[in-house]
């Protein structure tokens, strides 16, 4: 993958949000929307630099369909959206929603707890016994975050 697929990608996600929503794509659901579809980190594409700073590089350009625009008082709470729109965020308005935010949280919740909770008993164990216990993270994340 290399960087113009990225920002395609991350253009195309910004037109489509922008046209169903009117909000802007929030950075903090970039990674888990390519992740999904491209199977890789954009990590490899991005670098060392923070994803802010390297789309906010990449929308300087004029072939860019996208500016970064940022929440004043959440300095967290930045987002994309189409380059010749205009969007303010609301002071004390509920935030756009988070990719991550759309499963049902009561059934992860419920799952995290159950792996947490035998995460603790087998902490209870004596180290010899704790040695022998292999459990590959994938498979915990599967377990907490998973319906």
């Amino acid at each position: 993958m290399t960087k113009a697929e990225f920002i395609e990608f991350v253009s195309e996600k910004v037109a489509v949000q922008w046209g169903e929503e009117q909000k802007p794509l929030l950075l903090s659901n970039i990674p888990t929307l390519w992740r999904a579809e491209k199977h890789v980190s954009y990590k490899e594409i991005v670098g060392e630099a923070s994803l802010k700073r390297f789309l906010a590089e990449a929308a300087r350009d004029d072939g860019v369909g996208f500016k970064v625009v940022a929440n004043p008082s959440v300095l967290a709470l930045v987002g994309l959206i189409p380059k010749h729109e205009t969007y303010e965020f609301s002071r004390g308005a509920p935030a756009p929603k988070a990719v991550a935010a759309q499963r049902p949280t009561d059934v992860v919740d419920s799952n995290e707890k159950v792996v947490r909770d035998f995460l603790a008993l087998v902490a209870k164990l004596p180290s010899e016994d704790i040695k022998k216990v292999i459990i590959p993270v994938e498979i915990l994340t599967q377990l907490m975050f998973e319906k």
